[in-house]
């Protein structure tokens, strides 16, 4: 067997053992994390993380930066790491309601992570050198886990480079990756059917070579929430999350996508002042981030004559500051798939959908920005 394939057999075997750990496991106390049974693989003693400094890249937008431990909430939002060695453990607080991808090279696992706080041991194999993330599938409010950091007895842990685009995807249930891997329109939404990795935020990310913080809930609005939801609508925790001391994370953004308002017209009228709402919307965008190229997104989901309207307000709008002299905002409207699967649960967009919405954003921001891109040689929309 290769070093490579023993790898592959050894890191996929880890990550299942550790999401079937049971609840029986779990440290009686925060300062004595219990580590995941391995006994297939052996035992190393857990160590805890005794770096000074952030030994890792966070991904996407954080809650809170204590120290060498981040707070993670938002779908899409993890850590990455360079390592070099043979056996790297991660330690999480977290809860069973949140899914994250694990990539290790060219292996990807999802896991269900414990109640908890607990040690995954990811590595143990053969010396190398391995590219590591971990990132948020779900979409929890008001349900952060904690990861507290990568601890090794035998490699070096460095931290990946920040890449030269920065975006920033503020959306509803599609930028959330809602019923994504759904079978179909008529299956209802579970966890393990939404997957933020794969929605148009993160995939348009890839094909651009951008770092991608992604603020998203499902079910809220611009203005208005599902079921007249009386919980923060998504631009007041657009608001909360660029007050917080973690926004400082993010740096400058070179890119803005607004891709709401489907909520707020699909159970109701959003009313007169929805464009006023939006238009205020996009000046506090403006405000926060002066350099950035905004895409004010519309579409797939919705149809109609309150689809119509809206859609209507949107582009008035963008034209209307087009001719106030910003001309770094542009809107595009999103649409299904041409081939394979249209929807996923719920008929929400399903990863072939995503994928081309992905595609059209690229083509889009590509253009706008005279960025030195060869789209067509990209796996866009594929």
């Amino acid at each position: 067997m290769t070093r490579h394939s023993l790898y592959n057999a050894v890191a996929i075997s880890a990550m299942l053992l550790a999401s079937c750990a049971s609840s029986e496991s779990i440290a009686q106390g925060a300062d004595s994390p219990t580590e995941i049974d391995l006994e297939n693989l052996g035992s190393l003693p857990v160590t805890e993380n005794k770096d000074t400094e952030l030994p890792y890249k966070i991904l996407g937008m954080p809650d809170e930066i204590d120290g060498t431990s981040v707070l993670l909430n938002w779908p899409n939002s993890g850590v990455a790491v360079e390592f070099e060695g043979s056996q790297l453990l991660a330690t999480i607080d977290g809860n069973n309601d949140t899914f994250i991808d694990i990539q290790i090279n060219d292996v990807l696992k999802t896991i269900q992570l414990n109640d908890g706080r607990f040690t995954y041991r990811l590595i143990d194999a053969m010396p190398g050198e391995y590219n590591v993330s971990l990132q948020i599938r779900t979409d929890r409010a008001y349900l952060p886990i904690r990861f507290e950091g990568f601890v090794t007895e035998d490699g070096a842990l460095t931290t990946p480079p920040r890449s030269e685009l920065q975006m920033l995807v503020i959306g509803d249930d599609v930028a959330a990756g809602y019923g994504v891997e759904g079978e179909d329109q008529f299956c209802d939404y579970t966890r393990e059917t939404q997957n933020a990795n794969l929605s148009f935020a993160n995939v348009s990310a890839q094909n651009l070579g951008a770092d991608v913080a992604v603020i998203a809930r499902s079910g809220r609005g611009l203005a208005v929430n599902w079921n007249n939801d009386p919980s923060a609508n998504m631009t007041a925790l657009y608001r909360s999350a660029m007050e917080s001391d973690a926004s400082n994370a993010l740096g400058n953004m070179d890119i803005v996508v607004v891709q709401l308002g489907g909520i707020d017209i699909a159970q109701s009228d959003p009313g007169p002042d929805f464009y006023e709402k939006y238009a205020g919307f996009l000046d506090e965008i403006r405000q926060d981030h002066p350099y950035a190229e905004i895409v004010a997104a519309w579409g797939p989901m919705g149809s109609g004559e309150r689809y119509q309207e809206a859609k209507t307000a949107i582009t008035e709008l963008v034209a209307e500051r087009a001719t106030q002299g910003d001309q770094q905002v542009s809107f595009i409207e999103f649409t299904n798939t041409e081939f394979g699967q249209l929807y996923g649960c719920n008929w929400h967009p399903s990863i072939d959908t995503q994928r081309f919405m992905a595609s059209e954003l690229t083509r889009h921001l590509a253009a706008r920005m005279s960025l030195d891109l060869d789209v067509e040689t990209l796996l866009l929309g594929g």
